[in-house]
């Protein structure tokens, strides 16, 4: 009888070993999807910033502005 109810519970110490290496796998996938959209998101929004900056620059560039001014109107118009 011992030696039946030890066998079981290694049996079932083992499906849950199989269970938790299985859950890892997936979350590893998941946390790696995860990572790649916000990766993606992150590069759209550098690519808006920059856009701006870049009009805020032909802007100032226009108005012919100083260096302290320039930088002001920089940061004023691209919001940063």
């Amino acid at each position: 009888m011992a030696e039946r109810q030890g066998e079981r519970k290694a049996a079932e110490r083992k499906e849950a070993a199989e269970q938790r290496r299985i859950k890892r796998g997936m979350a590893t996938e998941e946390w790696t999807e995860i990572q790649k959209v916000r990766n993606q998101e992150r590069r759209e929004q550098l690519k808006r910033q920059a856009a701006k900056r870049a009009e805020c620059n032909r802007l100032a560039n226009e108005q012919k502005l100083r260096l302290r001014e320039r930088r002001n109107f920089i940061k004023m118009c691209a919001g940063t």
